[in-house]
């Protein structure tokens, strides 16, 4: 025999499927996070490798980037900077720790610390060209400075 209701109607379960609806966003949101951590090292290296020379004359060649967003840094390993007509070196530093202040990059200022270690400069003409050309401009065209 089933239950009999008197003076109104039977109360509905709140809830009931909504746990499954969160569950699924949280799990969907950690695989996102999860894809995101493993492939942004991976992005950043072909974007530096690909894109980062644009404009310079100059290729650049990376092998590994470790992405540390809470630190606010990132650790370039093998960086050799080079003239892709020539493949003449100007620079190779095997880890360059680049140091992001995230209210610094918001700000105006944009700065940006770099920390390398054993940096090798080969003293080639394209290195030479390059040192006289960053002269010549003075201290107008500090954007302009590559190495």
């Amino acid at each position: 025999m089933g239950a009999i209701y008197i003076g109104g109607h039977r109360n509905k379960k709140n809830g009931g499927s909504m746990w499954k609806v969160y569950t699924f966003l949280f799990l969907f949101l950690v695989i996102i996070g999860a894809a995101l951590k493993l492939s942004a090292p991976m992005l950043v290296e072909e974007w530096i490798n690909i894109k980062g020379a644009e404009g310079t004359g100059y290729a650049f060649s990376i092998r590994d980037v470790d992405l540390s967003l809470a630190k606010g840094q990132m650790i370039l390993t093998d960086v050799k900077i080079f003239n892709p007509t020539t493949s003449a070196k100007l620079v190779e530093v095997p880890n360059l720790t680049i140091q992001l202040n995230w209210q610094d990059l918001l700000a105006q200022d944009k700065k940006v610390s770099i920390f390398a270690d054993k940096v090798d400069l080969i003293l080639s003409k394209d290195f030479s060209a390059e040192m006289k050309r960053i002269q010549d401009a003075g201290n107008n065209q500090k954007e302009d400075v590559y190495l």
